[in-house]
């Protein structure tokens, strides 16, 4: 007879735990928004600052995260929903038009000093996605473009 030791019980519990865990669904909403309300469509990007958001914000604060194939297994799947909930809590490019014209502006201005400090994104995601952080040029360009955004809002404004 076998004997049962912790060298044989450990590795097959925690491939069960394991197993188990990917029934316990992720809180990802991977439902594609309605896309009149969001940034793209209220400020109209140029295509350089477009390319700029899809490839360092748009996985935590966007309409169209790409979803790794990482994020569909536990618990990884839980810590990603978590982060993007949180993110689009701080920021939601989905529900731009909810904002008004002058938080809208201040949220671009907080978006253009968390890039100049290199807060955005965060060193978490820079790690995995290599190509997110914004170079000197790109974080010159963006905040420009957000300084034109901010101006005709201000213009906007009642």
């Amino acid at each position: 007879m076998t004997r049962l030791t912790a060298r044989r019980v450990l590795p097959a519990l925690a491939v069960l735990v394991l197993a188990g865990i990917q029934f316990v669904p992720a809180r990802i909403d991977r439902v594609l928004p309605d896309p009149a309300p969001s940034l793209a469509r209220q400020l109209e990007p140029s295509a350089d600052i477009t390319r700029l958001l899809e490839r360092s914000c748009n996985d935590c604060h966007g309409a169209t995260p790409t979803w790794p194939w990482y994020s569909y297994v536990a618990p990884i799947s839980w810590l990603l929903g978590r982060d993007v909930r949180e993110a689009k809590e701080h920021l939601d490019f989905t529900r731009w038009a909810d904002h008004a014209p002058r938080a809208q502006a201040r949220l671009l201005g907080r978006m253009c000093e968390e890039a100049q400090k290199g807060q955005m994104p965060p060193q978490a995601y820079s790690l995995v996605h290599r190509g997110a952080p914004f170079s000197a040029d790109e974080t010159k360009l963006f905040c420009a473009w957000i300084e034109r955004a901010q101006a005709r809002l201000a213009d906007a404004a009642p």
